[in-house]
């Protein structure tokens, strides 16, 4: 390593420890402002999750780091005789992974020293000890099917763990096939501040040579034919019971550092464990929340994962989100004619629809006669907002025009303002508010106004 790259370390390293902020639950300053909620592993199926939080992609990494590869099959043993085979790894700690890399002088570019700078948060003082951050598996072919052997006990040993057959014509892209398949265990170490903390884990694996990451990360196509997608099954649940209403938490991801993503949302809500209900209850650390009447900030994570800080917070000026349940801005829009409107000067109705689409955006087009249908049948209770997104504004009148949808409608050009802060991402997207433009509910597609009418007539 030369003295740049040290000297670089040292410094990235001494300001992760200045700016990091442990917290003991047992030693926070004032126990009153916080939420402390009691963790426990479990692996069954009140919340489904993203496939970014739930699969690993494990690859050779022969091309990408050729001499931690090489070193990696040294130190492997009690390999079968099979027809073919490459050592795929995937490292629960990156941050720890590229730190050994770059004390080897394993890097073979320099793009992968400055990805470094990024990487580095999660290194801790144990950064020069050994752990078992990473898990490896032994993936290959005999006699036409596929042969996987993982490194559950991360010994390197390839004697004392299963061997894993699969036929070639297995589709493990169907969702039911993989869920269908054997829940093993794994365990790897994470370096947290001053300990070492032993995560176990429970995992289906199987192989993934069209994982959509796959084409970034391995340029040679022999090399794909190897890759295995490690899916883990289980997350870290609890509740809390504020005011006699119970929310349910999880949490899903790597480790505390790492990856993380926690769902937070009322436990009446349990009928709708589907992921994209989920998407109105998803929160990153750092962000607020508010439960019950109170605000807090998602504040920290115990290093083994077993409890959860929220940090209450006072807020002067209103609180708004994008999230279900929540006020939104009185935004600030610009009519087809180019004038200035606001969200309360809309409706006079119970009911104000959002509605997000462009002419570029079929699904939208496709729904059109629902919703000119639903602005008849439904015209004492709700008034509509179109908000056109993207297409040109010619398109965007003409297009208005020729169906006769006849409400409101408003352009956006690019993402800043109420696209942005309504974390507008698929198209159609329809947000229903009251009339105090409160959040009732949100989704996207043909089944969120199925709901949505549903749910305006019932109330």
């Amino acid at each position: 390593m030369n003295s740049q790259i040290k000297i670089l370390l040292q410094i990235i390293i001494i300001t992760f420890f200045i700016s990091c902020n442990k917290k003991e639950v047992s030693n926070l300053k004032n126990e009153n402002d916080y939420l402390v909620v009691k963790l426990e592993k479990t692996i069954n199926t009140d919340f489904e999750f993203d496939f970014r939080v739930t699969g690993f992609l494990m690859y050779s990494f022969k091309e990408k780091y050729p001499k931690y590869y090489a070193e990696l099959i040294k130190r492997s043993y009690n390999i079968p005789k099979i027809d073919s085979f490459h050592i795929v790894s995937y490292s629960f700690q990156r941050g720890k992974l590229l730190y050994d890399l770059t004390n080897k002088n394993y890097f073979e570019n320099e793009a992968d020293k400055i990805k470094l700078h990024y990487y580095l948060k999660d290194t801790t003082k144990m950064i020069d000890k050994k752990i078992n951050h990473q898990v490896n598996a032994i993936s290959g072919f005999k006699d036409g099917k596929q042969v996987i052997i993982v490194d559950t006990q991360g010994n390197n040993n390839y004697g004392d763990d299963e061997m894993i057959v699969f036929d070639k014509k297995d589709d493990f892209e169907n969702i039911e096939k993989q869920n269908k398949l054997p829940i093993r265990s794994l365990t790897y170490d994470i370096a947290s501040y001053d300990t070492i903390v032993n995560l176990k884990r429970k995992f289906q694996i199987f192989p993934n040579p069209n994982h959509p990451w796959i084409h970034h990360l391995v340029k040679t196509k022999e090399l794909r034919e190897y890759a295995l997608l490690l899916k883990v099954k289980d997350y870290w649940k609890g509740e809390i019971n504020i005011k006699n209403t119970i929310y349910d938490i999880a949490i899903q991801g790597e480790n505390k550092f790492e990856n993380n993503i926690f769902l937070i949302r009322p436990k009446t809500l349990n009928d709708n464990i589907g992921k994209a209900y989920n998407k109105n209850f998803i929160y990153y650390l750092n962000d607020t929340i508010k439960i019950s009447d109170k605000l807090y900030k998602i504040d920290s994570i115990q290093d083994d994962m077993s409890k959860l800080i929220l940090k209450k917070i006072t807020k002067n000026k209103p609180f708004y989100s994008y999230r279900l349940g929540y006020t939104i801005k009185n935004f600030k829009l610009k009519s087809f004619d180019n004038k200035e409107l606001q969200i309360n000067d809309l409706s006079t109705k119970k009911y104000l629809l959002l509605d997000f689409w462009g002419t570029w955006c079929a699904p939208c087009k496709e729904l059109t006669p629902e919703l000119l249908r639903l602005n008849k049948d439904l015209a004492d209770k709700i008034d509509i907002l179109g908000i056109a997104y993207r297409s040109s504004l010619e398109k965007s009148k003409e297009y208005v025009k020729n169906n006769k949808m006849e409400w409101h409608h408003v352009y956006s050009k690019g993402r800043e303002g109420i696209i942005r802060d309504l974390n507008i991402v698929s198209y159609p997207t329809f947000i229903l508010l009251d009339d105090n433009r409160k959040i009732i509910y949100r989704g996207s597609g043909k089944e969120a106004l199925i709901d949505i009418e549903r749910f305006i007539v019932n109330n």
